[in-house]
């Protein structure tokens, strides 16, 4: 037997698998989706069409034919991709409502002393509700897990993180207060190079890296003002958390802050710091 004869079995075998191949992809093709193709095939411009016409015949009939059956084939794969584009762009379209909408409400919730936590993501329903009650609630429930994944996430720092926790659950929120907001210090300051309550230093060090839209969000509350570091007499952020300085300069006007809401608000901004650290470091 010739090598051209070898060669041309071969081709004809191989064609055979392919129209094979292709007969049962096309039966597993939905008929709607086989009219949808046959529907844009009316609609393609006379100038394609005779492009096409040109260029097939050019090739030889054998590949013509499984030319004609691939493309019946594909025709359906593109139609699917141009419905899931549509799809992807108002999937887009609400993400990014979304995004704006969080935005606002994590406004809201750093606005009255609270901080978002990877278990208590703030999304403020239609009707009123008691912000306080809902975080205090939500932080309780959480609680356990919460300090567990602080604890798993600066095992450096088990050894005063573990006190101040024990604190809390026992009560002493005088005492859990300041070690919580030490720690939010040390780790802020441990990614940023820059401390949590040194002005604006941390909202610089952000505007400098590149984040995706949706690490935008998480971000949002470090460029909000922060009522943890307000002034000893900012009477007005002093009604909304406990004043880190206050409290740690012993003032006589900031001896009542020992009590659970604030340092429930002091965990909240101890656990925002390192959800937000930890997703700067997957990203």
């Amino acid at each position: 037997m010739s090598n051209k004869r070898i060669r041309n079995n071969q081709l004809e075998s191989k064609l055979k698998a392919i129209n094979k191949f292709s007969s049962s992809l096309e039966q597993a093709i939905p008929l709607p989706v086989r009219g949808l193709q046959r529907t844009l095939d009316k609609l393609t411009p006379p100038q394609v069409q005779e492009i096409s016409n040109r260029f097939n015949n050019l090739v030889p009939p054998e590949l013509a034919k499984h030319n004609e059956q691939l493309s019946n084939l594909m025709g359906p794969v593109a139609e699917y991709i141009q419905q899931f584009n549509v799809r992807l762009k108002e999937h887009k379209q609400k993400f990014e409502l979304w995004l704006a909408h969080n935005k606002i409400n994590f406004t809201d919730l750093v606005s009255q002393g609270w901080y978002p936590t990877s278990m208590t993501f703030y999304s403020k329903p239609e009707h009123e509700f008691d912000l306080e009650h809902y975080m205090v609630q939500a932080l309780k429930e959480n609680w356990k897990e919460l300090s567990r994944e602080i604890i798993d996430s600066y095992p450096n720092r088990s050894h005063i993180l573990e006190v101040a926790f024990a604190l809390h659950e026992k009560g002493n929120y005088i005492a859990s207060i300041p070690l919580l907001y030490a720690q939010a210090d040390g780790i802020c300051c441990e990614h940023f190079k820059s401390f949590l309550f040194a002005g604006n230093k941390v909202s610089d060090s952000i505007d400098n890296l590149e984040t995706d839209s949706m690490l935008e969000v998480f971000l949002t509350p470090y460029r909000l003002k922060n009522h943890h570091n307000a002034g000893i007499s900012c009477h007005k952020s002093n009604r909304i958390a406990p004043n880190r300085n206050g409290i740690l300069h012993g003032h006589r006007k900031h001896l009542s802050y020992g009590t659970e809401v604030n340092s429930l608000k002091a965990f909240s901004l101890l656990c925002f710091v390192v959800m937000s650290v930890e997703l700067l470091k997957d990203s």
